[in-house]
């Protein structure tokens, strides 16, 4: 941040994003989401997921995780 507030941006809210970021958890990526990652960078094209089954993959993902913000 450099003092400066930028157009349609609220300093309350920056802050408490910040907050937000700094006192909770990280969430948990090693299941999942690394697992996606891992299977996107496969060299062999085949072996790729395909948008609709990688699409599918993250939203259950994001069904199981927890909501954002302070616990």
């Amino acid at each position: 941040m450099n003092g400066r507030q930028e157009a349609g941006r609220s300093p309350g809210r920056d802050h408490e994003l910040r907050e937000t970021h700094l006192h909770t958890d990280a969430p948990d990526l090693t299941s999942t989401p690394a697992a996606l990652v891992a299977e996107c960078l496969y060299k062999a094209p085949q072996s790729r997921p395909n948008a609709a089954n990688l699409l599918k993959r993250l939203e259950r993902a994001a069904e199981k995780a927890p909501p954002p913000g302070p616990k």
